[in-house]
């Protein structure tokens, strides 16, 4: 199989649906943060919530690579899909407010996700014996889904507190092990790119059809996470800014938030751009400026609009920014992934910061 070479992949009708699946289970998910107590979303909820979210980012995350990479359409991977939607199922059902009573019915069923997608790598590492850096990729992306579906079941089996500690070890462990992975030498550029975009547009359906998670006190917009490529590219902040004007539009025009927040909430993005762009020296002091300026522009905004009448100021630009900061953490390891890919200086032609990866 020659991956440099093949034909463009389009994307099916069924992993539309399959994303449709993330879309529902990200609006399950806002069940976690509507229990507030003096003005704040009680703790073990809103804990509960950022790990429930970055669960279901990094499966769709694990599920897309697979599929891009080395989807064939075929009836094998159809029934991998059908099983993972099945299972995503379960964990919907166990999110909500009672989410300690399913505790572990959501892990079992995490877990077994997880190791779906590791055997779907492991099978198709039979197609790829005679290139060394695939067999190696591979593997090692494997491993990780197997180490980490280990960690998820061991949790499914602990109390609520030690449970979520294993979660985060779990989620941390498929960050860091992809991250010291793709700083390997051996991969290529064998993503299809035409396919990735496609598929890459769940992020707007995120945006626009689950207002209660991007509009609001806590504006958590995943699609956000495309400013770190200002990093390299400061010509993509025009882009930005316009496409953050038209959400905001948008957004406006179906009710869900102000007119004013094309005004204020664009230029919260036109200064991250622009900061990212030429006042960072590592991507990782890049991604804080989203965070300071939509928490302190968008926050004070919320507050003067009363949006959330019983949240004081500091409520407000506490839980904008706490809803920044899980956007631009789960973009800023994409982007370190992505960087130190072979195929980024080709396909993304930075102007500044080549050498820089983190």
């Amino acid at each position: 199989m020659n991956l440099f070479k093949k034909e463009e992949k389009k994307v099916e009708y069924l992993e539309l649906i399959y994303d449709l699946i993330f879309v529902y289970m990200v609006g399950r998910n806002n069940a976690l943060i509507h229990n507030i107590q003096n003005g704040f979303v009680e703790p073990k909820f809103f804990i509960g919530y950022v790990l429930c979210t970055l669960a279901i980012i990094q499966i769709w995350n694990f599920s897309t690579l697979y599929i891009n990479m080395f989807g064939r359409n075929s009836i094998r991977d159809h029934v991998f899909l059908f099983i993972n939607m099945y299972l995503l199922y379960f964990v919907g059902q166990s999110t909500g407010s009672d989410w300690q009573a399913f505790q572990t019915q959501y892990y079992i069923a995490w877990g077994l996700i997880l190791l779906n997608i590791g055997i779907q790598f492991l099978i198709e590492l039979r197609n790829h014996r005679m290139t060394e850096w695939n067999k190696k990729f591979i593997k090692r992306m494997s491993t990780v889904l197997f180490v980490e579906a280990g960690l998820v079941f061991i949790a499914a089996f602990l109390s609520p507190i030690p449970g979520a500690w294993v979660t985060a070890a779990a989620i941390l462990s498929g960050i860091l092990l992809t991250t010291v992975f793709s700083k390997q030498k051996f991969i290529g550029g064998w993503i299809d790119f035409a396919h990735l975009t496609e598929r890459a547009m769940l992020y707007v359906v995120l945006t626009l059809l689950v207002p209660a998670l991007s509009f609001g006190p806590i504006q958590c917009r995943f699609s956000e996470a495309l400013v770190l490529l200002c990093f390299w590219r400061p010509d993509i902040t025009i882009g930005l800014t316009i496409g953050c004007l038209i959400s905001n539009g948008i957004g406006a025009a179906l009710g869900v938030n102000f007119a004013i927040d094309m005004v204020f909430g664009t230029l919260a993005t036109l200064l991250s751009c622009l900061l990212i762009s030429f006042f960072s020296k590592r991507l990782f002091i890049a991604w804080i400026w989203p965070v300071l300026f939509n928490a302190v522009i968008v926050g004070t905004e919320l507050y003067l609009l009363g949006v959330m009448g019983d949240l004081t100021l500091w409520q407000n630009i506490l839980y904008v920014g706490i809803g920044e900061t899980i956007a631009m953490a789960a973009g800023y390891a994409l982007w370190v992934i992505l960087a130190h890919m072979k195929f980024f200086n080709t396909v993304f032609h930075p102007t500044r910061h080549r050498e820089v990866k983190w």
